[in-house]
């Protein structure tokens, strides 16, 4: 059984893997980053978001 501790960390945990992904893409899609940065960088921020949304769907 899940104690209410580790209950409040997991959901901890997904609070903030889901801010850290919607502030990435936020600051890619309002400041136009994707424009000046390299194709390479921009495949480091979508591998950095589908690594939190996997974690995401596992915290689930």
């Amino acid at each position: 059984m899940m104690t209410r501790r580790k209950f409040a960390r997991i959901m901890r945990a997904k609070r903030v893997a889901l801010e850290t992904a919607g502030s990435l893409r936020a600051c890619v899609n309002n400041t136009m980053i994707s424009n000046v940065l390299s194709s390479e960088e921009n495949q480091k921020i979508e591998d950095v978001e589908d690594i939190l949304r996997k974690a995401n769907e596992l915290i689930k």
